[in-house]
């Protein structure tokens, strides 16, 4: 993706061409998470086992930082559909699995290697992104192992 770049000038324009409201700061991209486009940060193991659940409907865009054990970041959009109620998000919130605040800072791949942050699965464009239900409602059924029924792109 970023093979041509040679500044962050070039980068930032990499993911504003693809549709992201990318920010330099300090010489780093970033977005800030917003009602349409979001993050949910997931343990690796579970992170890992989410995407392959949505591998057939969606491509889910995950950032993760090259030390082990180190959480995924899923990009995702508006929820479609239900939303989980307050009990299956504390459910999941012990676990491991967060929500960003809206305006909360995701620092983004500067670079096709695994140096530093790095895409695991790169975004195509914001509105190809999963929506947070679906994200959550897989992580959901990954905790008490159901196969996934749902999870068909909307």
């Amino acid at each position: 993706m970023f093979e041509r770049c040679h500044n962050p000038n070039e980068i930032a324009y990499i993911y504003t061409e693809r549709g992201f409201p990318v920010q330099l700061t300090f010489g780093k991209a970033s977005i800030l998470t917003s009602d349409r486009l979001g993050a949910v940060v997931l343990p690796p193991r579970l992170g890992s086992t989410v995407k392959e659940m949505l591998a057939d409907a969606w491509i889910v865009p995950v950032i993760t930082y090259q030390r082990e054990h180190r959480e995924w970041i899923v990009l995702v959009g508006p929820d479609r559909g239900g939303v989980l109620k307050p009990p299956a998000l504390n459910s999941l919130a012990q676990h491991g699995v967060r929500i960003l605040d809206h305006g909360a800072r995701v620092w983004l791949p500067m670079t096709d290697t695994q140096i530093g942050w790095f895409w695991v699965a790169p975004p195509l464009n914001p509105s190809a992104v999963p929506p947070r239900n679906v994200v959550l409602t897989a992580a959901r059924q990954a905790l008490s192992g159901l196969t996934p029924t749902s999870l068909q792109r909307c």
